[in-house]
């Protein structure tokens, strides 16, 4: 089964990992590392 949680900050570098593997297992060109990827998903959790 599956759940949903509500993220925070202290989980943007673990998130950003798995959407890296996703970013790599769909052939995306997107060219951001898993840093990058953070940054932005920190940003996001923040409503910026």
């Amino acid at each position: 089964m599956i759940g949903l949680a509500r993220c925070e900050a202290a989980d943007c570098g673990r998130l950003a990992l798995m959407n890296r593997q996703l970013i790599q297992d769909e052939g995306s060109p997107n060219p951001m590392s898993a840093e990058e990827l953070a940054q932005r998903m920190q940003g996001f959790l923040q409503g910026e």
